[in-house]
């Protein structure tokens, strides 16, 4: 299959370059077009006049969307955002959406879907109080979108950095999902965020965003096959040209037909210059003895100072399933356990050095970055201790005279990501988020008897 990302630039944001872009994409053998998160469309200024909000109906923009992918003949996927007041709010919050759109599509296909924006919003559906009804059955959120033999998952910028938003689409088997970013972000983060969701899922991931003028060209399109490959592409404005993230480019990524591009360059190893808690290499077992078990074979706690240090044991090939590892980290059972750190240990017995290098090695840095806690990996070929920086950059420790130095301030784990601190709604939107984690976990269980 081959989808066209829009790497939109907001500098050229007129009715006249979107018309003439269409018009490439209607002469391109595109199978799909995307949009970036909030795009410019002509036609945004009916969800201004809408006296219906989108997550009630689906009303003129929709019908104009629908209009516009009948008349380049294309399927596409496209972003807007609706300011509105809520019950709860005294201001304007934007709501942020995508659609899908196929108004040929055929018996077997989708016809249309709606992605609601999660997290990084300033109204998020986490916060509705049936997001169960009303997101997952009344709009069938994470339902797959049908296409040329293809299931299809979506996703909106910083959903990508929780797992279970692609989680909820990879345990249906997804063959790609689709990310829409507004743009201005860390490049290796996305990077590495979105390989993985391509890695844990087993499918393809693909990224566009859009470009505003700032001190450095910082909005990016990524590729990534189910092995966590960095992708090949074509552009389709610029065919003679092979540079990427070129801006008010649409770059073309085939799913039958790539080849392997050159990823980002590993950081050497650091040592920390606060180390709370010290661990030898390849014996970790040393600490978890001297831990109260919680549950069985899964959670620990070990009481060092006023911290209480959480280790969640996801051995061998348990690290590499997110809604598994997400469901021991957001356990019912630490919820009345103060001044907590989370630290996963993934002990393997069998370890190849290409698997390590190409695809566990990213895996293990984001399990980090996205959980805010420290992993500790101990095989026979390599013993690793990953964390991730303040503003959630991976960091692989550097084994000192056989030891590593972990900086415990760096682990507190869910309760940094939905601090109350940072928004006092976050505590409901965690409730949500838990919800989901249950959720997918049963999907989980049901693909698994299906196919067994």
């Amino acid at each position: 299959m081959k989808i066209g990302l829009w790497l939109q630039d907001h500098r050229n944001d007129t009715e006249k370059r979107f018309n003439e872009v269409m018009n490439i994409v209607k002469k391109s053998d595109v199978d799909l077009i995307v949009l970036p998160e909030d795009a410019y469309i002509p036609f945004n200024h009916l969800l201004e006049e809408e006296e219906d909000y989108v997550f009630t109906t689906l009303g003129k923009w929709f019908s104009e969307a629908d209009k516009l992918a009948k008349k380049i003949g294309k399927p596409m996927m496209l972003s807007a955002r609706q300011d509105i007041y809520f019950e709860n709010t005294k201001d304007l919050r934007p709501f942020i959406f995508s659609y899908y759109t196929n108004p040929q599509a055929t018996e077997n296909e989708t016809i249309n879907r709606v992605y609601f924006k999660n997290t990084m919003t300033g109204y998020s559906p986490l916060e509705f109080e049936d997001y169960e009804n009303s997101i997952l059955e009344q709009w069938n959120q994470y339902a797959p979108i049908f296409l040329k033999g293809k299931k299809i998952g979506m996703t909106i910028c910083y959903d990508c950095t929780y797992p279970i938003f692609s989680a909820l689409y990879g345990v249906q088997n997804v063959d790609i999902i689709i990310n829409m970013t507004g743009g201005n972000v860390d490049y290796h983060k996305w990077y590495r965020y979105n390989q993985v969701r391509a890695i844990e899922n087993e499918c393809f991931s693909l990224v566009t965003m859009g470009y505003y003028e700032d001190d450095s060209i910082n909005s990016y399109v990524f590729g990534f096959d189910p092995d966590g490959i960095n992708m090949s592409f074509t552009n389709l404005m610029h065919s003679s040209i092979n540079e990427c993230n070129k801006v008010d480019s649409i770059y073309v990524y085939d799913t039958e037909n790539y080849k392997e591009r050159e990823g980002i360059t590993q950081s050497e190893p650091t040592e920390n210059k606060y180390q709370d808690l010290i661990v030898e290499a390849g014996n970790v077992s040393k600490l978890i003895d001297k831990a109260k078990q919680l549950r069985e074979d899964y959670l620990y706690v070990l009481k060092k100072g006023d911290d209480n240090i959480i280790f969640v044991i996801c051995d061998e090939e348990e690290v590499q399933v997110p809604e598994l590892v997400a469901a021991m980290l957001y356990d019912q059972i630490l919820n009345d356990i103060e001044n907590k750190k989370y630290i996963i240990v993934n002990r393997r017995n069998n370890l190849e050095f290409d698997f390590l290098e190409n695809q566990l090695d990213p895996l293990l840095r984001v399990r980090s970055m996205e959980n805010f806690c420290a992993v500790i990996l101990e095989s026979p070929i390599a013993n690793r201790v990953y964390q991730c920086s303040k503003n959630k950059k991976s960091q692989v420790l550097k084994e000192v005279k056989g030891k590593f130095g972990i900086d415990l301030s760096r682990t507190t784990g869910p309760e940094a990501i939905w601090s109350k601190s940072k928004n006092s709604v976050n505590v409901v939107r965690k409730d949500t988020y838990n919800t989901l984690i249950d959720i997918c976990c049963e999907w989980a269980s049901q693909t698994t008897s299906e196919e067994e």
